[in-house]
């Protein structure tokens, strides 16, 4: 309790610290308040194997530690559960005594495993434990859940194949009503296909930036809701969409020329509104590549696009198509965001001698496209990979980091 009152008395000189020293001291309190969470798991872990709660009258312990802590009995059942998963899972629980995790992400690691095909092995689960512990560093919960989703596309790519009847005919629901005042409420739900075609439309219209460079106060909602309304105008007038970052919007099929030739294994079908990709068989993306344009990628052994770049600023669709297929959306380490929002950018500048080529692109969005330019991160190429090195206020070993959500993280 003493060192409890002498740090909040330390507390009051905060603004003694230099903006770095302040920002260091925070890691060190959030690296503290970590191991004190992995201390107490532990502690609740060794009093439910006592038993005592029973010996004490309580039905089991989560409700003896809602009554002596004055938690809500689904914390209290969180934490008793969350003690026996880091006994399960050693890697994880390692991770978490050692301070590196936070709730958060823990919950994202347990969660991904859970799911696992009843037939994962133990090398599964611990190669699975060790990449996401070492991606928690530098990247939040979220990012975590989409490489876990990544691992288990991975895992099971043959998963049980869909019935052939939803395929040949999927089903479409539009459910509408029309209000006295003439408004319009519906519902409804699309397949895979119409649904990319339908969000990669919305993005077109519905970036939270305007033209001008400033910010679009209108919220999700209601920027989906006018660029719905914007494209029904277009279909009704005949026109056309807009391009959206260069391209107009198409459905993006990303599968091997082997896999999609011998009708085995999975494809991924490009979503704009999740951010990360959705799943298809090789079946469902041959039946869509009878009515497509096919672009054929060759690929390095990295699975990096080999390079297609010439020297002028503006970036040609062939090597916009490449770099796309390589990042899969925002290269920086902790973005989830997707290829409709991000811009290519010349890591380094066209007007510095920068050459519009595959090896000096990525894709950023717009926060990060500005943090780029206006911080001391900086991007290098590592064997045809963006990879960022943070300033030391971020890491003081300024340690290299990529982002784990993008297709080339998991190429061993």
């Amino acid at each position: 309790m003493n060192d409890f009152v002498q740090d909040t008395e330390a507390a009051a000189g905060w603004w003694r610290c230099g903006d770095e020293e302040l920002l260091d001291q925070i890691a060190v309190i959030e690296h503290e308040s970590r191991r004190w969470h992995a201390r107490m798991l532990s502690a609740v872990g060794e009093l439910d194997r006592r038993g005592v709660a029973g010996g004490w009258g309580h039905r089991d312990t989560a409700a003896l530690l809602h009554e002596r802590l004055a938690i809500t009995r689904a914390d209290a059942k969180r934490r008793v559960q969350r003690a026996g998963q880091l006994v399960a899972l050693p890697i994880l629980g390692e991770a978490v005594e050692a301070g590196v995790l936070h709730p958060d992400q823990i919950t994202a690691i347990v969660d991904t495993i859970a799911r696992f095909p009843s037939w994962a092995t133990e090398e599964d689960v611990e190669s699975t434990q060790r990449i996401l512990v070492r991606a928690a560093p530098s990247v939040d919960a979220v990012v975590i859940r989409g490489l876990g989703r990544e691992i288990l596309d991975r895992l099971d790519q043959d998963g049980p194949e869909p019935r052939e009847a939803p395929l040949a005919q999927p089903r479409n629901e539009l459910h509408f009503t029309v209000r006295r005042s003439g408004r319009v409420a519906f519902t409804g739900e699309l397949d895979q296909e119409s649904g990319a075609l339908l969000t990669g439309a919305l993005s077109s219209f519905s970036t939270p930036v305007n033209n001008d460079g400033e910010p679009d106060l209108r919220s999700p909602a209601e920027r989906h809701g006018d660029a719905f309304a914007d494209i029904l105008k277009l279909v009704a007038d005949g026109g056309s969409l807009p391009a959206d970052g260069g391209q107009k919007p198409h459905l993006t099929v990303t599968i091997s020329w082997a896999n999609l030739r011998e009708n085995a294994g999975r494809a991924t079908l490009d979503n704009a509104t999740l951010g990360l990709p959705t799943t298809l068989t090789a079946g469902q993306a041959r039946r869509i590549a009878c009515d497509a344009k096919v672009l054929p990628i060759v690929l390095g052994s990295r699975a990096e696009p080999l390079d297609v770049g010439r020297s002028t600023r503006t970036i040609p669709a062939a090597i916009r198509k490449a770099v796309v297929f390589r990042d899969g959306g925002c290269a920086f380490p902790s973005c989830p965001r997707p290829q409709h929002w991000t811009d290519v950018h010349h890591i380094r500048h066209w007007a510095d001698g920068g050459p519009t080529a595959l090896e000096n692109l990525t894709l950023l969005c717009r926060e990060h496209h500005t943090l780029v330019h206006h911080s001391r991160w900086k991007i290098v190429m590592d064997k045809g990979i963006p990879t960022f090195i943070p300033p030391s206020y971020i890491d003081p070993q300024m340690k290299p980091r990529t982002n784990p959500l993008r297709r080339y993280a998991l190429i061993h």
